[in-house]
């Protein structure tokens, strides 16, 4: 900044000289003539003395007698004493002239003050009124949404207590579905219980239908007699029958194909087996030899198993808990990031969507305003009609389109791109004061805002900006239209210097001249 500063001072001190040397130079160039000049004008006036005392002379010559009369000495005495006195007169009514001036404009600057005092109280007045107006209608308004917000909050209680109550009938009838449900899986998992010890009953039925065959098939083949009460070993049929038997059980689908394997793993074939000639100690076998034989077997593999463990598996388990421990680590910390962002973004979701209904609210409402006293005359005092709205009601209005409608007076309802160049002009800057109105700067520029308004737009501009000019907001307009500049309280006009080409500016306080 101080360097910037430093060149433009020095481009200034450099072009301040060379007009310096430019007006030595003229200076250097006039001083013979001037001297030339000088001796004349001294010659001039020797001359002029010459013939002045003669021409006195003469004078002395003609009026001696009339100055001997009336006493004076010559006749310069007398027309001395007689012009100081028409002197003296002459400068009291010039006294006289510049004193009634003086008093005339400053009985036609108070009455012009007056004048622009009165209007701007009657202006005043006017908006009191207005604003009055306004005060009433937004009382009435208010006294109208507390009341149809009371008969609201009424039925809100009640239709709170009727969801209160709604929600105690479904929490209890939640309550019932769920011991309903509980008790149906209850009955679910025995059921499956059931049907779990059928098909180990049904298998083992078939493993020993099996394995019954299995020997009266070999006794068969091997020709050993066996007592039977009834039927014979050659009702038995072969291998391949039996197989074929299966393969066709086994194309059958679902339920029908089991029950078929079944029936035909139970075929007896006609046989029965006759135990009358086993010895009794063998028909009092104790039924769970076998499963105590199984459970023996399986303790001993058990122990096998133990004796040469599977290092590699263990490896692996210890591989795959510390990945699932790392996994669930993982897991949490990205649920817990997740919780964090999704919190940090409904933070800021909130702060916005608050932040914008704060400012659409403000400026929604200014709108209105801004617009009537944009377009309002002494023809159409009523002014324009102006508003926003939302195209979308949701919760995120920000990320909606926002409809702006403008109705100069006396003119229907259209689009805004049916108004017209002015038209467009007046009610964009409507839009643009009433966002500054939310948020106030120091200063505010308009860089020719009315290139396309006729003469009346620019004349209600300028009473607009005149009206609400003051410290706290500042106008800065650039324009090139007379009726819009002409009230300013100064002017900065920019023009191109020939000699130095570049440009330079004047500036001008008008308000020296009010």
């Amino acid at each position: 900044m101080a360097r910037d500063e430093l060149n433009a001072f020095d481009k200034n001190l450099k072009s301040k000289q060379k007009e310096l040397d430019n007006a030595e130079h003229q200076l250097d160039e006039w001083e013979p003539k001037h001297n030339e000049k000088t001796a004349e004008l001294e010659s001039t006036r020797s001359t002029v003395a010459k013939f002045e005392s003669a021409i006195s002379q003469v004078e002395d010559k003609i009026f001696a007698n009339f100055c001997k009369r009336l006493g004076y000495e010559n006749i310069r005495a007398y027309e001395a004493q007689q012009g100081s006195l028409e002197q003296e007169a002459a400068q009291k009514r010039q006294d006289f002239a510049l004193h009634k001036s003086r008093l005339t404009n400053a009985l036609a600057l108070q009455t012009t003050t007056f004048n622009s005092t009165k209007d701007r109280l009657r202006k005043l007045e006017e908006s009191l009124q207005r604003l009055q107006s306004d005060i009433e209608n937004y009382e009435a308004e208010k006294a109208q949404i507390e009341e149809t917000l009371g008969d609201d909050r009424d039925e809100l209680e009640a239709l709170i207590e009727s969801i209160d109550t709604v929600k105690a009938e479904h929490a209890e009838k939640s309550k019932k579905v769920e011991e309903i449900r509980q008790e149906r899986q209850k009955k679910n998992k025995e059921i499956e219980a059931r049907k779990k010890e059928i098909n180990v009953l049904k298998a083992e039925v078939q493993k020993n239908s099996a394995g019954k065959f299995a020997l009266l098939r070999k006794c068969k083949l091997e020709q050993i007699q066996i007592p039977l009460a009834e039927g014979s070993l050659d009702d038995i049929p072969n291998e391949d029958v039996l197989l074929r038997e299966d393969e066709d059980a086994m194309d059958v689908d679902g339920q029908d194909g089991a029950e078929a394997a079944m029936e035909a793993a139970m075929d007896d074939h006609g046989i029965e087996i006759d135990f009358d000639g086993l010895d009794e100690d063998l028909k009092d076998a104790d039924l769970d030899a076998e499963d105590k034989l199984q459970e023996k077997i399986s303790s001993l593999n058990a122990e096998l198993e133990k004796l040469n463990p599977n290092m590699r598996a263990m490896e692996r388990l210890e591989s795959v808990k510390s990945r699932l421990e790392s996994t669930e680590q993982d897991f949490e910390d990205a649920r817990a990031a997740a919780k964090e962002a999704k919190e940090a973004f409904n933070e800021v979701k909130n702060k916005r969507y608050e932040l914008f209904n704060k400012a659409f609210a403000h400026i929604q409402e200014q709108i209105t305003h801004v617009y009537k006293d944009l377009t309002r005359s002494d023809a159409y005092p009523l002014g324009g009609q102006a508003y926003l709205d939302i195209e979308e009601d949701t919760d995120t209005p920000y990320l909606s389109g926002i409809k702006y409608h403008a109705m100069p007076p006396l003119k229907r309802f259209r689009d805004m791109e049916h108004l017209s160049g002015g038209e467009k002009t007046m009610a964009a800057l409507a839009l643009l004061f009433a966002i500054h109105s939310y948020s106030p700067s120091p200063f505010f520029v308009l860089d020719e805002v009315d290139a396309a308004l006729d003469n009346a737009n620019v004349d209600k501009i300028k009473k607009y900006i005149r009206e609400h000019a003051g410290p706290g907001m500042q106008f800065i307009v650039i324009s090139l239209k007379t009726g819009l500049f002409q009230d300013s309280e100064s002017l900065i006009g920019v023009y191109r210097d020939q000699d130095v080409n570049s440009s330079k500016t004047l500036t001008l306080d008008l308000r020296k001249y009010v």
